[in-house]
């Protein structure tokens, strides 16, 4: 059985999948993706990964969704796999490391962009922004739109993910390094 029957996840509909540790964090902003997944037209169904402690959180949410609970991270990764768009509502974020691991597995960031997430989503190149406010419903599900209406090539994304590869990493502290002993 694939992971998407498994799941419960449908075949014919892009999937927006949205992960965090506890989504109903304040600090996760699940309330202003709501709304902006309230905007959207699209055939799509939105997944959410991670713990919900609140029971109503999702009750405003009127396009169709799952609600996957904690799961491993083998199923997370199977479920990136999958996704179309991988979307963070967050207040803050210092990096965003759950839009590199969708990023990773070929599906399109979206997120705001005053914070760590601008290292990640270069918009239109390697994921879209939501701009800067992160109480702005429409321009997240504006940036949504243009995920769905206009998905980055897989290649690019990829691209994008290796600029955060542990080798990448290390050397560029090895170059940093290099230049410290050089000055």
């Amino acid at each position: 059985m694939c992971i998407r029957d498994r799941l419960g996840l449908p075949d014919n509909k892009k999937l927006i999948v949205m992960c965090a540790a506890r989504l109903d964090d304040p600090i996760k902003g699940l309330p202003v993706a709501i709304d902006a997944l309230n905007s959207l037209s699209a055939d799509a169904v939105a997944v959410f990964v991670g713990a919900i402690r609140d029971p109503h959180a999702l009750d405003g949410l009127a396009m169709p969704h799952i609600a996957l609970g904690p799961v491993g991270e083998t199923t997370v990764r199977a479920v990136m796999a999958h996704a179309d768009i991988v979307l963070s509502s967050s207040s803050y974020e210092s990096f965003g490391a759950t839009l590199l691991e969708g990023q990773a597995a070929g599906a399109t960031p979206v997120g705001y962009t005053h914070d760590g997430r601008a290292d990640i989503i270069s918009d239109g190149a390697t994921g879209y922004s939501g701009g800067t406010d992160p109480t702005d419903a429409r321009a997240l599900a504006r940036a949504l739109t243009r995920a769905l209406t206009q998905p980055i090539p897989a290649e690019r994304l990829a691209a994008g993910a290796a600029r955060f590869s542990g080798e990448a990493v290390a050397r560029r502290y090895l170059d940093l390094l290099a230049q410290d002993a050089g000055a």
